[in-house]
């Protein structure tokens, strides 16, 4: 998930200012076990919560897309059909409902009707 350099600690300072914005760890040499050990414990946390961070940025654009593809069968709705945009809603979630599907397919249901 990380990288983690080990350079010359005379050389630490000006790589590391190179090579960090990129994410990776710079360590000096020459350096002990239990300080080697702690720096990976780092980077492989470090690792972890960009993958938790990935993980919910995906989940929140699937929630937005959900959100317009709502909005657009609303507004489909509401030219064809005269619907007011509650009374559209309230169909929309009304048949996700009745028939036990997500908001997400009613929509895409309604949008492949009139949108042909």
């Amino acid at each position: 998930m990380g990288v983690l350099l080990l350079v010359k600690s005379e050389a630490a300072d000006e790589i590391s200012a190179k090579v960090e914005a990129h994410g990776v760890f710079v360590v000096e040499k020459p350096l002990n076990k239990p300080f080697f050990y702690r720096a990976l414990g780092l980077v492989h946390a470090s690792g972890q919560r960009l993958k938790g961070l990935e993980s919910e940025r995906t989940k929140l654009q699937r929630k937005i897309e959900e959100i317009r593809l709502v909005d657009r069968a609303k507004c489909v709705l509401i030219q064809y059909l005269g619907m007011t945009e509650p009374q559209a809603h309230r169909h929309i979630e009304k048949q996700a409902m009745d028939l036990r599907c997500t908001r997400r397919e009613v929509a895409e249901g309604i949008l492949k009707t009139y949108e042909t």
